[in-house]
């Protein structure tokens, strides 16, 4: 993969979601728990008639295990969306890139920030970064031709 890596400085966001624990980093465990809270996120998101626009994962491992929290949801405006709670994701500066295709294959553009970020001394320890995915297109359940932003958070 020869991804194009950019830093940029995020606004803050709230995000209507629902959080859970990953037992570990890996694709497997996290991309388990995703797929559940977005489930249960568009069940409430349906119900209430919210706007389904922008999906949003966010990823923040525990400093001291090796658990991995992470909170799935949509941006709202004013974040209200019952049966969901509001989360802010403050304002950072993050390395970004833009992975196309299948979500089996995203692992490849989270190697690339993580080497960009050690060529660039721009990293937290690798083995906890803070990370978001932005789901620019992922519709339907084949994701395939999904479009999706990564972003590592810098310190």
């Amino acid at each position: 993969m020869n991804a194009q890596i950019t830093t940029k400085q995020t606004d803050s966001l709230t995000i209507a979601g629902l959080t859970a624990t990953a037992p570990d980093a890996s694709r497997r465990s996290t991309g388990a728990v995703v797929q559940s809270l977005f489930g249960q996120v568009i069940d409430h998101m349906e119900a209430a008639g919210a706007d389904r626009t922008t999906p949003i994962a966010h990823y923040v491992p525990d400093p001291d295990t090796p658990e991995v929290h992470i909170t799935a949801g949509y941006a709202v405006p004013n974040g209200s969306v019952p049966g969901l709670e509001p989360h802010t994701l403050p304002p950072t500066q993050v390395a970004s890139t833009i992975h196309q295709g299948a979500m089996a294959t995203i692992s490849t553009a989270y190697q690339a920030l993580a080497t960009w970020a050690t060529a660039n001394n721009r990293q937290h320890p690798l083995t906890s970064p803070t990370w978001r995915e932005h789901y620019l297109e992922a519709t339907g359940p084949d994701n395939s031709p999904w479009l999706v932003e990564l972003q590592l958070e810098l310190p």
